[in-house]
């Protein structure tokens, strides 16, 4: 059985499979064009909050993100140097490297309590695990949650 935790500065070089779909990759993908990562970055900095990434320890050693929150985390990570990021961790076995201030989720409405933007879905699955999804967004949905400047958010326009 799973437990959840809030964990306010997860230590990134503990992922062993950090999630990040294939256009991360690829320079030319539309979403680097349009500086995806970018209006990431720059919505955290205007809002000061990052959302959690979520991660899946399914046992010692495998530590799976995502899927919610792998770009943002490639973001965080390669683009600006961080070492730790928040993230809810779903284990079986809770780890001291976990380190302080990490809080048991025992309800979705603390799931909702860590998030910014209003997820499409999100709960405690039966087995324990947290969970959370967005629907991609579509261009309404983009001008009232992202805090971005209006020429990153044209840019933004092009990727969907």
């Amino acid at each position: 059985m799973y437990r959840a935790y809030y964990v306010p500065k997860f230590p990134v070089s503990y992922i062993t499979d950090d999630g990040r779909d294939l256009w991360i990759n690829d320079p030319n993908h539309i979403r680097h064009q349009c500086g995806f990562l970018q209006a990431i970055l720059e919505h955290i900095d205007n809002t000061k909050h990052i959302d959690p990434i979520k991660i899946v320890i399914p046992v010692e050693g495998q530590v799976q993100a995502g899927p919610a929150g792998t770009s943002r985390l490639y973001a965080l990570t390669h683009l600006r140097g961080y070492t730790h990021v928040p993230a809810i961790v779903s284990t079986t076995q809770y780890f001291e490297w976990f380190g302080d201030d990490v809080v048991e989720i025992i309800d979705k409405e603390q799931i909702r309590s860590y998030l910014l933007l209003e997820p499409a879905d999100y709960n405690i699955e039966p087995d324990g695990k947290a969970f959370w999804h967005n629907h991609n967004p579509n261009e309404k949905q983009m001008r009232e949650t992202y805090k971005i400047s209006p020429e990153t958010f044209e840019k933004l326009l092009r990727c969907i």
